[in-house]
């Protein structure tokens, strides 16, 4: 799985909306519009984004308006990775060194005379060097397997043998392009069959996909035959809360004692994690 390109665009202007979102769209990447402060903060608050394009001034009935730096600052403060370009209409951000570095701003274009080309080609480095940021990046991982760690882990090792580097080095694996994954309220749930070995369900907003997602693993040899059975039995997916698989990892060489799968959840709403999410704006 390789995660949506996803690029935000921050503009108050339909026109320039219209336009920046056809060129985001003939690269190939996602877009997302916001008008406001308020709108940015709420798709920053659920999705990540590789590149934002960012108005600095957002009310054009208002010519002191300077609202696009609060958006800059939301954008530091999730510090996800993503890579900044202003929209301008002014020249006074081309020799600000200070906002520059403020804002770790990736680059700037002036909306009164911009080369079309030249901004696919910001965009296209600014995502590159996103990508190379956001998934070198092990923070969330270590936050990942803290969450998961505990009783559920130590039934899983004993039961399902392995040990607590194999697994957390297969949980990277697992979870790796999901990233920056958002923590339920509550606690990772340990399931277990009669006559089987334990299994671990640990749920997560997944920000990259910009939805819920439920990590199902446990010892290799079962997990292959549930993920099979999950595969044939379509209403043993429905049943389970799942709408698809996302991603599955089945290397013995590398992981001969766990195997597992990510699947995306039907009816959970942001609003169930969003307690958990820190405000971004200052």
């Amino acid at each position: 799985m390789k995660p949506t390109i996803r690029v935000l665009i921050v503009e108050d202007r339909k026109d320039h909306q219209k336009i920046f979102k056809e060129i985001v769209e003939s690269i190939g990447y996602l877009p997302e519009i916001a008008t406001s402060v308020e709108e940015s903060e709420a798709l920053l608050a659920r999705m990540s984004f590789h590149v934002a394009m960012v108005d600095l001034s957002l009310d054009d009935n208002d010519p002191f308006n300077r609202d696009g730096f609060k958006v800059l600052e939301q954008i530091k403060a999730i510090d996800e990775g993503t890579r900044a370009i202003v929209l301008t209409a002014f020249g006074d951000v081309e020799d600000a060194d200070e906002t520059f570095t403020k804002y770790n701003l990736f680059s700037f274009i002036r909306k009164d005379r911009m080369d079309i080309a030249k901004v696919k080609e910001k965009i296209i480095t600014a995502a590159d060097q996103s990508q190379e940021i956001r998934f070198h990046s092990t923070k969330q991982l270590i936050d990942v397997v803290e969450f998961i760690k505990g009783n559920a882990i130590q039934q899983l090792l004993k039961e399902g043998k392995g040990t607590s580097e194999e697994l957390e080095l297969f949980l990277r694996r697992l979870l790796k392009e999901m990233r920056p994954l958002l923590l339920d309220k509550r606690d990772a749930k340990l399931e277990q069959l009669e006559g089987k070995k334990p299994t671990v369900h640990a749920r997560f907003w997944s920000k990259s996909l910009g939805e819920p997602i439920e990590a199902w693993f446990g010892n290799f040899d079962e997990m292959q035959d549930a993920i099979q059975n999950m595969n044939q039995y379509p209403q043993i997916i429905q049943k389970a809360g799942y709408k698809e698989k996302v991603m599955e990892v089945f290397d013995p060489f590398s992981f001969p004692n766990f195997r597992g799968a990510v699947y995306t959840l039907f009816n959970v709403t942001f609003g169930e994690f969003e307690a958990q999410f820190p405000k971004t704006n200052s």
